[in-house]
C-alpha cells in the first residue's frame, strides 16, 4: 500500500492504481540500461535489502532550457532519518564530479518542507518559482558545479 499513500505521494503527482505503479515500475525496468546515469534508481537500505524509496536524475520537463533534475523520495516510515540525504548526496557527487554536468536542479512544491530541507542540506538554493502543469508553482533550487 506504501504506493497509494496519499501523503507519501502527494508531491509526485499523487497515488496511483496498483495496476498502473507495477506497469510504470516495469517500463522502468526495461528502460533503466538504455538510459546510462539518467532515471530513477531504488534506495535500499542495507540491513533488511528492503527498498525504502528512490533517488534520480532525469531532464526537467515543462522548461524552455535543459536543466537536469536531482529527484527523491522515501517511505514514510523512513522519513526523518536521513536516508534521502545521504542517497541525494551520492547522485549529486556523482552527477556534478563524475558525470561534470554544470548544473543540478530540483523543482519542489512550496509546502514539501522536508524535501526543501534536504536540497538546502545538499546546497541547492531557491531559483525561482515556476508553473508546473497539474501542480501550479513549484520553486526551483539549484546547485552549480564548483570551479
Amino acid at each position: 500500500a506504501r504506493g497509494r499513500d496519499a501523503e507519501v505521494t502527494g508531491f509526485t503527482g499523487g497515488a496511483r492504481a496498483v495496476e498502473e505503479a507495477q506497469r510504470m515500475f516495469q517500463e522502468l525496468l526495461k528502460t533503466q540500461d538504455a538510459k546510462g546515469p539518467f532515471g530513477n534508481r531504488a534506495i535500499v537500505l542495507k540491513s533488511s535489502q528492503l527498498n525504502i524509496g528512490y533517488c534520480g536524475l532525469s531532464g526537467l520537463p515543462h522548461t524552455a532550457e535543459k536543466l537536469i533534475e536531482l529527484s527523491y523520495g522515501l517511505n514514510r516510515e523512513y522519513w526523518g532519518q536521513g536516508y534521502g540525504t545521504e542517497a541525494a548526496a551520492a547522485l549529486l557527487n556523482h552527477a556534478l564530479h563524475e558525470l561534470e554536468l554544470p548544473e543540478i536542479v530540483s523543482a519542489i512544491h512550496p509546502d514539501n518542507t522536508a524535501s526543501i530541507r534536504v536540497a538546502e542540506k545538499l546546497g541547492l538554493t531557491f531559483r525561482r518559482k515556476m508553473e508546473w502543469p497539474g501542480q501550479g508553482q513549484v520553486n526551483l533550487y539549484a546547485i552549480r558545479k564548483p570551479a
